[in-house]
């Protein structure tokens, strides 16, 4: 089974995180099923010349191509598949090899149901949703991995494309291993702080997220919302405070694979789903959490 993986370089010649998860999610496949692994290097100033750029390296197209679902991932896969006439699997949260083919599994109707999804295309592109893969990421050099071809950089006379800038330790929502998250039992925006208090105890691979009633009300912007409006997240650790555990936010944090649940209404529905649920005054519980977290990272 031949498998490539495209990942994105950054301009200071380091991997992206979600590319290093997803170089690593293709050297399993490989190794359990067979074959050979390809590494397609591509630079972040190329990302929108590199469809042409590919023609060269796809002229004998893969059985699969795999891609982070980050914004680099989700803007090249479709049009790499589109251009190549292949298939297109965007967001899978598993896989694993079965004979000749990869079985990629991903959430439908808001996470009351997964769907198993095989194809019969010569070639498939997919991009995995990289916060359900951590166990996959991969920090060795990546030339280990096999063979590897790397796309030059665009002859672009009008303009460079820099790296986005985000502030320091944060890290993208979809990305997060850990994220806590507060809901209507906060009362206000001003509370949040506690929220961030916690996440911060978690270390830098940790975000804050809010359930669609707190985004409603203005108290923290619409790019933390987790749910079925707003990211669909599957961190190491989940923490609700304070949400009551409404479908729609229920549908984007469902395949977390630990969620800790913190309300004082026993009778809430995120305890339902729930693998922790501490009944008690989030104001209470919250600040206590972010103490022994702390405690137990400094030894």
């Amino acid at each position: 089974m031949n498998i490539w993986v495209a990942i994105e370089k950054k301009n200071d010649g380091a991997l992206t995180r979600p590319s290093a998860v997803a170089a690593g999610i293709a050297k399993r496949l490989v190794a359990a099923a067979g074959g050979e692994l390809k590494v397609l290097k591509v630079p972040s100033s190329a990302l929108f010349s590199s469809l042409v750029q590919m023609d060269s390296f796809f002229a004998t197209p893969p059985g699969y191509l795999i891609l982070p679902h980050d914004s680099f991932g989700s803007q090249m896969g479709s049009r790499i598949a589109a251009r190549f006439n292949g298939a297109f699997v965007p967001d899978f949260t598993t896989v694993e090899a079965k004979g000749d083919s990869l079985v990629f599994t991903h959430p439908v109707y808001g996470g009351r149901l997964v769907a198993e999804m095989t194809s019969s295309a010569s070639f498939t592109v997919a991009t995995a949703r990289t916060s359900s893969f951590m166990d996959d990421l991969y920090t060795g050099d990546i030339a280990a991995l096999g063979a590897v071809a790397e796309l030059p950089e665009p002859a672009s006379t009008w303009g460079t494309v820099v790296d986005e800038q985000k502030a320091s330790g944060a890290v993208a929502l979809t990305e997060a291993e850990v994220i806590v998250s507060g809901g209507r039992g906060l009362g206000g925006p001003e509370k949040f702080s506690i929220i961030e208090e916690l996440a911060g105890a978690f270390g830098n691979a940790s975000a804050t997220g809010a359930s669609r009633a707190a985004v409603d009300a203005g108290w923290v912007p619409h790019a933390k919302q987790v749910g079925q409006t707003g990211k669909v997240v599957s961190p190491r650790l989940y923490v609700a405070c304070g949400i009551s555990g409404a479908p729609q936010h229920l549908a984007g944090m469902a395949t977390s694979r630990t969620i800790l649940a913190i309300n004082k209404d026993p009778n809430a529905p995120i305890f339902k789903v729930a693998d922790i649920g501490i009944v008690g005054d989030l104001f209470e519980v919250v600040p206590k959490l972010a103490e022994q977290i702390r405690k137990m990272r400094n030894g």
